[in-house]
C-alpha cells in the first residue's frame, strides 16, 4: 500500500468506532497501520472471486489475527459489506479460556484414586 493509501486508511482508522461502542486504540492502530503496508490496493466494487485471489497470499504469508483485522478493516474502509468481507477474510474461532485450560489439566493429572491404583500396580509389578 502506497504512502497516499496508508493517510486514508489511518483516517478511517482514527474515526472507526468499535461495535463497543468505543474507538480503536492508538497501539491498534498502529499495527494495524504496519500490516497494512502489505496489503495490495484493489478498487471499489470488485468481486468475491476477485477479492479472494488477490488476498489469498496476504491472509497465508500473514498468518495472525492483527493481520487479518487489518485486512477487514481495510475492506470495510472501501465500503464492502461486512457479509463480503467474511466470505474474504474469516475469523476462525479461538476457545482459549481458564476453564478448557483447567479442563484439559483435569484429564492429564492422576486423580488421588487413580494414582494409588497405579502406585499400587507398580508395586506389585516389581515385587512379583
Amino acid at each position: 500500500m502506497k504512502d497516499e493509501e496508508l493517510d486514508k486508511f489511518n483516517d478511517f482508522l482514527k474515526t472507526f468506532i468499535k461495535k463497543s461502542g468505543k474507538p480503536l486504540g492508538e497501539r491498534t492502530i498502529k499495527g494495524l497501520l504496519t500490516l497494512a503496508k502489505f496489503i495490495e490496493v484493489i478498487d471499489k466494487n470488485q468481486t468475491i472471486d476477485q477479492l479472494k485471489s488477490k488476498y489469498t497470499e496476504y491472509i497465508k504469508t500473514k498468518n495472525h489475527p492483527i493481520a487479518l483485522y487489518s485486512l477487514w478493516l481495510y475492506l470495510k474502509s472501501k465500503g464492502y459489506s461486512d457479509k463480503l468481507i467474511k466470505e474474504v477474510a474469516a475469523f476462525k474461532k479461538r476457545n482459549i479460556s481458564a476453564l478448557t485450560d483447567e479442563e484439559k489439566l483435569a484429564q492429564s493429572v492422576l486423580s488421588k484414586k487413580e494414582f494409588t491404583i497405579a502406585k499400587q500396580d507398580l508395586e506389585h509389578s516389581q515385587g512379583s
